[in-house]
């Protein structure tokens, strides 16, 4: 039901009174964090990512790098081609109006705004880079390599979209969206020859998007009567870039 327009839920989020949602659980942290040591900690980890992706490759002497290409522009080009049907779906998702897509654009809408907002497009774009370089050398690059060498490629990308879905698991629908934007990363990767630039540029160019998108788009419906501080309001992106 539409929960998040009850009045009890409306002056908990007011007052920090009564019995939370478990979204509103997660508004309520992420609007009490401090935004630039969550942005940064954030770039910190999505690199991490991408040095335990590197250590366990080289452990299990795997190559999370993938095959190298000769020909890069036509990989950045293909990257481009692969966020063509992410950027689709997104749009196509928010045009949705159940109550389990309302819980995923308000916590996108809430985060967007509490880590992104201020912070300037080029230190957004940095956070995407170092998303899309962390997570496709661990999840393409490793993972389904990997398991595409045990157990084939189409039960590889499964896996690897399930878990790369479980990672991204904030609510049941979250996972589930994860998990379907994970397939054309898996794709593409695969038909490719395991060219690691190409869903490495279509994961960072469709974050970068996705922020754009969602801080240029209003509150969303429900989330009325839960206010941001007063330092992350506004209308701009832009920022001193801290």
């Amino acid at each position: 039901g539409d929960y998040l327009a009850a009045e009890e839920d409306v002056e908990w989020a007011k007052a920090g009174e009564g019995e939370p949602s478990s979204v509103l659980s997660i508004v309520r942290y992420l609007s009490s964090e401090n935004g630039v040591k969550v942005f940064w900690n954030g770039v910190g980890t999505e690199f991490a990512l991408g040095a335990v992706a590197l250590a366990l490759g080289f452990i299990l002497k795997a190559n999370p790098t993938g095959a190298a290409t000769q020909a890069p522009l036509i990989a950045l080009l293909m990257g481009l081609v692969t966020c063509l049907p992410l950027v689709g779906g997104l749009l196509l998702v928010k045009r949705i109006q159940i109550a389990q897509i309302r819980e995923v654009e308000m916590l996108t809408w809430i985060f967007c705004h509490v880590v992104f907002r201020g912070r300037g497009r080029w230190c957004n774009a940095l956070f995407c880079v170092a998303a899309g370089i962390g997570e496709e050398l661990l999840f393409r690059g490793l993972l389904q390599q990997t398991l595409t060498s045990t157990i084939g490629m189409w039960p590889a990308i499964g896996v690897t979209s399930v878990v790369f879905g479980l990672a991204h698991c904030l609510t049941p629908t979250y996972f589930f969206l994860a998990m379907l934007a994970s397939i054309p990363l898996s794709l593409s990767f695969a038909a490719s020859g395991n060219v690691i630039l190409i869903p490495m540029v279509a994961h960072a160019l469709y974050d970068f998007i996705a922020i754009e998108i969602t801080l240029k788009a209003k509150k969303p419906a429900g989330m009325e009567g839960i206010e941001l501080p007063l330092e992350l309001q506004g209308d701009g992106t832009d920022g001193d870039g801290v």
